[in-house]
C-alpha cells in the first residue's frame, strides 16, 4: 500500500510539472496575440456601410480559434475536497492494514457451502501462483493510475490541463475514502479473503487480520476510477465522436477487469468483491467530472463544503428552476 502511494505521489508531481510548463505556453503572448500581415486591411469606417459591404477584408477571413472547455473547476475548492480526503485516506488506511487476527477458531469454522456459486471458482486455484498474480495486479493498477497523463498530449485537452490534474486528484481522492472510511469498504466490512479457506496455504498466513479484507476491491476501483475518468473527459472534449464514445467505455473497462481477474487469481478476492469495486470506481469516474459540468451548464446545481455541528461534509445542492435552465 505504502509503495501505491508512493507511486501515486511521485506521479503527482510529474504532471503538476508538466501542466505548469503547458500552462505558461499556451498563456504566454504569442500563443493568443493575433497576427496580422501587410496585405491585412482595415475598413476605413468613414465610408458608408454600402461601399463597406463590397469591400474584402481579410480579417473575416480569420476565423478565431474558440476552444472547448465543458468544465468548470474551482481549484481552490475541488483543491481541497481533494487534500481533505487525502488526509482522511491516509488516517483510515492504519485501520484497514492492522486489523485484529483472524482466530484458529475462526478458521475451523469456516463453511466453503455459504460461498455462492458466482464466487466458487475462486476457492479452486492454485495457491502457488499467488505472487506473480499479485504482482500483475499491482502493475496493472499503478499503470492505470498513470493513464489520465495522457490528456496532456491531446490538443484539446491541454489548454485546461491544470484543472483537469485538480479534478482528477479529486476523483481519486473520494475513491479512495469510500474504500477507507465508508461502510461500503473493509472498514466496516470483515468479509474473509479466499486464501483463508486454503489448506494448502501457511497457518500463519491465513492468520493475518488483513485477510478480512475482501470486499471490496480497492486495485479494481482504483484501476477503474482512474481509466473511466480518462475515457469521460476524453469523450466531453470531443463531442464529435457520438456513438463512437460507448466503444472508449468499453476499452476502458478491460484494464480494471483484468485488475480484478490478476487479484482473484492472487487469493486476494472474490469475483463479487471485484465487480463491486468496478461499479464503484466506474461511477466516481464518471460523477465527478459529470458534476463539474452540470454546474456550468446547468446553474440549478452546485458542489459546496458545508459544516454543522462542527462536522465538515461535501454537499451537491439542486435548486429547480433557478439557474438558466428554468
Amino acid at each position: 500500500m505504502k509503495n501505491h502511494l508512493l507511486t501515486f505521489v511521485v506521479f503527482t508531481a510529474f504532471i503538476f510539472c508538466l501542466s505548469t510548463k503547458l500552462y505558461s505556453q499556451n498563456s504566454s503572448p504569442d500563443s493568443t496575440k493575433q497576427q496580422f500581415d501587410s496585405t491585412t486591411q482595415i475598413p476605413d469606417l468613414s465610408k458608408q456601410p454600402s461601399e463597406l459591404a463590397g469591400q474584402p477584408s481579410n480579417l473575416q477571413q480569420q476565423p478565431a480559434k474558440a476552444g472547448i472547455h465543458p468544465y468548470n473547476v474551482n481549484i481552490w475548492l475541488s483543491g481541497s475536497i481533494a487534500l481533505a480526503g487525502g488526509v482522511a485516506n491516509f488516517l483510515g488506511i492504519p485501520s484497514l492494514l492492522h486489523k485484529q487476527n483472524i482466530s484458529a477458531l475462526e478458521i475451523q469454522n469456516l463453511n466453503r457451502d455459504i460461498i455462492r456459486g458466482f464466487d466458487r471458482w475462486a476457492l479452486n486455484l492454485d495457491p502457488s501462483n499467488t505472487a506473480i498474480y499479485t504482482t500483475l495486479g499491482d502493475v496493472t493498477m499503478d499503470l492505470c493510475l498513470a493513464a489520465p497523463a495522457a490528456l496532456a498530449f491531446n490538443k484539446k485537452v491541454k489548454q485546461d490541463w491544470g484543472k483537469m490534474l485538480i479534478m482528477y486528484l479529486e476523483t481519486m481522492s473520494l475513491t479512495s475514502d469510500v474504500y477507507t472510511i465508508s461502510f461500503l469498504g473493509p472498514h466496516y466490512q470483515n468479509k474473509f479473503r479466499p486464501v483463508v479457506y486454503y489448506e494448502a496455504v501457511p497457518y500463519a498466513t491465513k492468520l493475518d487480520g488483513n485477510n478480512r479484507n475482501s470486499f471490496y476491491s480497492g486495485h479494481a476501483a482504483a484501476t477503474a476510477a482512474a481509466t473511466f475518468f480518462l475515457t469521460k473527459v476524453y469523450c466531453d472534449y470531443h463531442p464529435d465522436l457520438g456513438g463512437k464514445k460507448y466503444l472508449l467505455y468499453i476499452a476502458a473497462s478491460i484494464p480494471p477487469l483484468l485488475c480484478g481477474y490478476f487479484r482473484v487469481m492472487s487469493l486476494r478476492h472474490f469475483p463479487s468483491d471485484v465487480m463491486a469495486g468496478f461499479g464503484i470506481g466506474a461511477v466516481c469516474g464518471i460523477l465527478i467530472p459529470e458534476i463539474h459540468l452540470i454546474k456550468l451548464k446547468n446553474k440549478d446545481m452546485a458542489l459546496g463544503l458545508s459544516t454543522s455541528g462542527g462536522v465538515a461534509g461535501v454537499g451537491l445542492t439542486w435548486r429547480p428552476g433557478s439557474g438558466s435552465g428554468k
